[in-house]
């Protein structure tokens, strides 16, 4: 399901795929929504078809796996099928949901495309924020673990899709800031095992497959409580905040600074309102609370991109009330060229090449997305 205070919680995820040769440009790229077998079954190839009109050099899939629990707890996991009920994990549904999803992956390899995936968890029972969900990805809940259902089937469908030339952006989790921080050294883990698993017998070159960590642009801890939700507001009390609450929680400062040493791609959920008339400078706050937050953990975001990581921002703009899901045409375009025109002119060295959009099953389109060298 989709959370309620996050109407474009997917629209614009950032994973750039260029090496730092090339970091100057960066390109819009489609991002294909998977909520269901349903969907993986029946929409998912036609969903490619669309993505591959925009020439995109990669395509990004977002398969949704579910979880029975509340805003805080998680439960046992399950497989939303097409019927709109949620199945447990087995070895059958596991196999099912990894063959489909490979197989139209495969589409998108034979095209030429590369492959972007971020891992994505909903509530089943109810409109929760995951960044608020306390789990270990490791740890098993009624025989399966988050590492179980989540990153193996996905991190194994890459690998039977892509072939040598290849490159894959693998981001392990969307906004699940509560879990990272507390569990950092399980998500360390995660690392190497999903990278493992998608090269297992392949013939790929260093650098061809990145995996990454994605938390949202405040709030990045998850725990940390505010009485308002005001983005400036935070900001300006994180440190009064901080000091009084962190205190009282497990948060892993050391592990998460492992973690962000040791991922490829840092994921950034950039979603303050923007609203038309914005102006460029406005697109870089986002970033600019991230690296506060992030600091208090030892982390030093710009020193990590000099070191040769990516960066991913996704981006909400208020413009969708202007911009309503169109059917692929011209509506969709004149909606983008404004984030293009945004795009182009916000950051030196960022060259937008192309328009992208996220495709959803019904066959309509929500635009706003890119890949972008933000710093």
């Amino acid at each position: 399901m989709w959370a309620m205070r996050r109407p474009c919680l997917l629209g614009c995820l950032l994973a750039l795929l260029v090496t730092r040769a090339v970091a100057k440009g960066g390109e819009f790229s489609p991002s294909i929504v998977l909520t269901n077998m349903g969907e993986l079954q029946n929409n998912c190839e036609q969903m490619v078809n669309n993505a591959l009109t925009l020439n995109a050099k990669s395509i990004k899939f977002v398969p949704t796996v579910h979880y029975y629990g509340s805003e805080s707890s998680l439960n046992s996991y399950c497989y939303r099928n097409e019927w709109g009920s949620c199945e447990a994990p087995n070895k059958d549904n596991i196999e099912r949901f990894t063959g489909l999803l490979a197989k139209c992956m495969k589409k998108a390899v034979i095209a030429g495309k590369n492959i972007a995936v971020l891992a994505h968890l909903d509530n089943m029972q109810q409109y929760t924020w995951r960044n608020l969900l306390q789990f270990n990805p490791t740890q098993k809940k009624n025989g399966y673990s988050y590492a179980d259902v989540v990153i193996a089937p996905m991190a194994n469908a890459v690998n039977r899709a892509i072939r040598r030339g290849t490159k894959v952006v693998f981001t392990l989790n969307g906004e699940t800031g509560k879990s990272v921080s507390q569990y950092a050294s399980q998500w360390l883990k995660l690392v190497a095992y999903t990278k493992n698993l998608i090269k297992r017998g392949k013939s790929l070159n260093n650098g061809d497959v990145l995996v990454g960590i994605s938390l949202n642009y405040n709030k990045v801890y998850g725990w940390i409580d505010f009485d308002r939700i005001s983005p400036e507001y935070i900001s300006k009390n994180f440190d009064r905040e901080w000091k009084q609450q962190a205190k009282n929680y497990p948060i892993d400062l050391a592990g998460m600074r492992q973690l962000y040493w040791a991922v490829d791609v840092i994921g950034v959920s950039a979603y303050p309102p923007l609203y038309p008339g914005f102006s460029y400078a406005a697109l870089d706050t986002p970033l600019k609370y991230h690296e506060q937050e992030l600091s208090y953990a030892g982390i030093n975001l710009r020193q990590l991109i000099s070191s040769g990581k990516k960066v991913g921002c996704k981006l909400n703009f208020t413009l969708w009330h202007s911009c309503p899901m169109a059917k692929h045409g011209t509506l969709w375009k004149l909606c983008c060229s404004r984030l293009l025109q945004i795009a182009s002119n916000s950051w030196q060295h960022s060259q937008p090449t192309h328009q992208g959009t996220e495709l959803l099953s019904n066959g309509h389109m929500r635009c706003c997305h890119g890949l972008f060298d933000v710093f």
